[in-house]
């Protein structure tokens, strides 16, 4: 097993709101470390806190899902992060050491576990607040006696992030668009969302993953090999583990669960599993308390001595096959160092074979430079002789929180050694140290008349480029694809478009709220933002090019009269239209 390495934090300096802000929360986060011990002492025995303090997060994430889906992924990482720190405090580790679970007494919420998991809420808020200041994932300044707490340009959704969403969505086929749209009918009547969202991860066939999967065939199946379990089995547990909550089931004996799974399989036609592989699945995708806090990414299920408790959001956090990857890297890292670990560079050769034909325009991959570097992936046009050069990163986000982000942005994708590598390929190419002819052959022109560059991202958007100094453009596999055949292959259309989605960002407004410190207040204004752009009257003033200014307007954006709207609503919070094109 792996250990979690911490993550490398860059040094900020922070102005001097900031410092204050940061050293008011620090107060707050040491006040309700003491009220927590107070708060615990008062709690009843493990055997009822436990599945009490289960069903008390599973009502609190549920209602979750009524205000932030479908960009609430944090707000459900959080959720589990929480659950995973009480049971590891409420419930022993050791195998030897069961405790009797109360399962079937726990009905109305208990008031003493109740106040024990407010506390831990707020020092959670209060700990995501704080790193995200010190990391410059979010800008303090003052007005008057209240802090206003601004997202960093970097950590803000744009239109970029909406266009992803289309871009998904136009993949799908017909049947699997009727499945998202709730539109498919079993026998005389709709089926439930989870049962849905069951049929519908079976459909998908781990599709998130392909650029493994189906990118580097013989390395997904030397990792399924190595971890001794099937593909299609562990389909099945990924699904099923959607289903559950719909079968009216959150704690499990390993018996029970077995019986269940085939129950399932047998009613969606899939192969059987039996019972030794079906606890090689589950050593991934369950975790006691311990080692879900220790590794920090959610999983369908916590096991407490010989009970399974079932966590129903946690597709909300990372889809299915995203969840079985993580935990792979998490507990069986020596089989993700000897396989996926060693090839992934190969990874461009399945981006590039996804990308559109057209004619003029060459797609290369993985060229190498002696004392120069490497391009993963290059777009060369005949007719302009222009060039486009990608980094491409196989990673993702396997925590999910703004607190630990910068494992995320600074260690696993780290930004600016990715830059870095497009900098010397794109100079050595304008400057001739490297020739197009050892690329692309003798027929063109030996050194480029423009060079481009965008770091690729599997799936989670990051740029801190657009926070300043050199800015370089970066995309998600589906969005780049979808980009690159809008724009024609064309280099520099690809590139601007990618650039001005970036920087035209979500909506936001202000929300005013106070942290209790000792007899005092620490008040603040957040900015949180909306999921929508801003109305068409701003972004028609923008410089877009034709592509981007066609797909503004087809994305979600601020209807015409929301003045009017707000006014009726008597909502006075105004609204940020925030754009960084001019």
């Amino acid at each position: 097993m792996t250990k979690s390495r911490a993550p490398r934090r860059v040094a900020i300096a922070l102005s001097q709101a900031a410092e204050e802000y940061v050293a008011g929360l620090k107060q707050f986060e040491a006040e309700q470390s003491e009220f927590l011990i107070r708060a615990r002492q008062a709690l009843p025995p493990s055997g009822y806190a436990v599945p009490m303090a289960a069903h008390v997060l599973e009502r609190r994430a549920n209602e979750t899902v009524d205000h932030v889906v479908p960009w609430g992924f944090a707000d459900f990482s959080v959720s589990f992060r929480i659950l995973a720190e009480t049971l590891a405090e409420l419930a022993p580790t050791m195998s030897d050491s069961p405790i009797p679970l109360y399962i079937n007494v726990v009905r109305d919420e208990d008031p003493a576990v109740e106040t024990y998991l407010l506390i831990k809420f707020g020092q959670i808020l209060a700990l995501n607040e704080r790193v995200s200041v010190e990391s410059g994932k979010r800008i303090v300044s003052q007005d008057g006696e209240r802090y206003l707490s601004a997202i960093a340009d970097s950590r803000r959704r744009s239109a970029l992030t909406l266009l992803r969403t289309k871009a998904l969505y136009l993949e799908h086929s017909e049947e699997e668009r009727k499945i998202i749209n709730g539109a498919v009918e079993n026998g005389g009547g709709h089926d439930s969302d989870i049962a849905l969202r069951a049929k519908l991860t079976l459909l998908l066939d781990m599709r998130e993953i392909d650029v493994l999967r189906k990118g580097l065939p013989e390395t997904w199946q030397r990792m399924l090999t190595a971890l001794e379990v099937r593909e299609a089995s562990l389909l099945s547990l990924l699904a099923f583990a959607s289903l559950l909550p719909a079968m009216g089931y959150r704690w499990l004996d390993e018996d029970t669960l077995f019986d269940l799974l085939g129950s399932f399989t047998s009613a969606y036609e899939r192969d059987p599993i039996d019972n030794r592989e079906l606890i090689r699945l589950m050593n991934l995708l369950s975790s006691d308390p311990e080692t879900a806090r220790r590794t920090g990414s959610a999983v369908p299920f916590l096991r407490i001595s010989s009970q399974y408790r079932a966590w129903p959001f946690v597709y909300h956090a990372m889809l299915p096959e995203l969840v079985f990857i993580a935990q792979v890297q998490s507990k069986r890292g020596e089989i993700w160092s000897t396989t996926f670990g060693s090839d992934l560079a190969r990874a461009a050769d399945y981006i590039a074979d996804q990308l559109q034909q057209f004619k003029n325009i060459t797609v290369v991959t993985r060229k190498k430079k002696s004392g120069i570097g490497d391009i993963d992936l290059g777009i060369y046009d005949h007719d302009t002789n222009e060039l486009l050069i990608c980094e491409v990163k196989t990673v993702f986000d396997r925590f999910r929180t703004e607190f630990q982000a910068s494992n995320f942005t600074d260690d696993r994708v780290n930004f600016g050694k990715a830059v870095q590598q497009l900098n010397a390929a794109r100079n050595a190419l304008l400057s001739g140290q490297w020739s197009l002819k050892d690329i692309f052959g003798k027929t063109v022109p030996a050194n480029p008349s423009n060079v481009y560059r965008v770091v690729l991202l599997w799936r989670d958007h990051i740029n801190p480029s657009l926070d300043g100094g050199d800015f370089t453009p970066a995309c998600d596999f589906s969005t780049f694809r979808y980009l690159f055949e809008r724009c024609a292959g064309k280099p520099r259309i690809v590139a601007e478009s990618i650039e001005q989605l970036e920087k035209i960002f979500w909506v936001s407004r202000y929300r005013i709220d106070f942290w209790p410190v000792g007899d005092d207040t620490l008040a603040y204004a957040r900015e949180e933002e909306t999921d929508a752009l801003p109305p068409m009257s701003f972004l028609d003033k923008l410089p877009l090019n034709e592509i981007v200014r066609a797909e503004v307007r087809t994305l979600r954006h601020f209807p015409p009269d929301w003045e009017e709207q707000l006014e009726a609503a008597n909502d006075e919070a105004l609204p940020q239209f925030l754009s960084q094109l001019t």
